[in-house]
């Protein structure tokens, strides 16, 4: 469980392992450098209950952290539980059972998604593919889009090891899941789709344009490293393109708005890297070159009233 400020959430996270009818388990929390309480009720946890394990890092985002947590590991298989995330009190007990009946090296399954404390909205799923599949299989699955939620997954620790472990390359922060389950399909690894929902994967509404411009950029790193040079995975290579450099555009945009000409600059040459065409076009062209005038005379216009 890697956790980073989440000391609103953590506390029913952890509960929600505690409450799992499979109790041969173990449950190491990584820190990722948290500012708020975060640190202290996970180790209120571990005082109460020998299982759960506390480790500290500093601020090296989730990957390291899953990383650091699986090396740590004593346990055959390892599981993966946001710290904002919970499991159903049947999670662990069904999957074991999976994995064992379907000769599977990882299983994974549906959850349902839920916006804030709406804990108890079941109206939205991830829709995730039921049955097994072979590598190739899940290669293909996976391309057009990422199907299998990282809490909801369950796999053989060695597996984990012999890709590797997650990529943690800033390039795919936020989308190290999604790079993983394609290495690991890639390997040729069988895996396994659950029909139930074991899983309640938490939505926080507070999310910023510059949170959803980064997770697109690494949702192309991703596509970009794991592409078959179809024709299909190219269309969906620059569709993905398009709806980052649209993304990366609104940080630049904000950024100039808000001052920041130093940051705006770099955030444009970003957009116009992942696709020109998006970006050139006259009317997206004009508001940018606009937005960086009006920019220019507000700025001159304050040195002025301040000299």
């Amino acid at each position: 469980m890697p956790a980073f400020n989440t000391e609103k959430y953590i506390s029913e996270s952890i509960q929600s392992v505690s409450a799992q009818t499979y109790q041969r388990w173990e449950l190491i929390i990584v820190d990722d450098g948290s500012t708020d309480g975060t640190a202290e009720i996970a180790r209120w946890f571990a005082a109460s209950d020998s299982r759960i394990r506390c480790l500290f890092q500093m601020n090296q985002r989730q990957a390291k952290a899953r990383n650091v947590g699986n090396k740590q590991a004593e346990g055959e298989l390892v599981a993966f539980l946001d710290s904002d995330d919970l499991w159903m009190r049947e999670k662990l007990e069904l999957q074991v059972r999976a994995l064992q009946e379907n000769v599977a090296d990882l299983v994974f399954s549906d959850g349902f998604i839920f916006q804030d404390n709406n804990v108890v909205d079941e109206s939205s799923t991830h829709s995730t593919p039921v049955g097994g599949f072979d590598g190739a299989e899940m290669v293909a699955t996976l391309m057009p889009v990422n199907r299998i939620p990282m809490s909801s997954v369950l796999m053989r620790r060695r597996v984990l090891e012999e890709v590797g472990g997650f990529d943690e390359s800033p390039r795919y922060h936020g989308c190290e899941d999604y790079d993983l389950w394609l290495t690991i399909a890639r390997r040729g690894y069988r895996f396994y789709g659950m029909g139930e929902w074991l899983v309640r994967y938490r939505v926080h509404s507070g999310s910023t344009s510059r949170q959803t411009a980064a997770m697109l950029r690494s949702e192309v790193a991703v596509v970009e490293k794991h592409q078959r040079h179809t024709e299909e995975d190219r269309q969906r290579l620059r569709y993905l393109r398009r709806l980052a450099a649209h993304a990366t555009l609104d940080q630049y945009f904000l950024a100039v708005r808000s001052g920041q000409f130093g940051r705006a600059l770099p955030i444009f040459h970003e957009a116009l890297g992942l696709s020109p065409l998006t970006v050139c076009r006259p009317r997206r062209i004009g508001a940018v070159i606009k937005q960086a005038m009006l920019a220019a005379i507000t700025r001159n216009k304050e040195r002025r009233r301040n000299a």
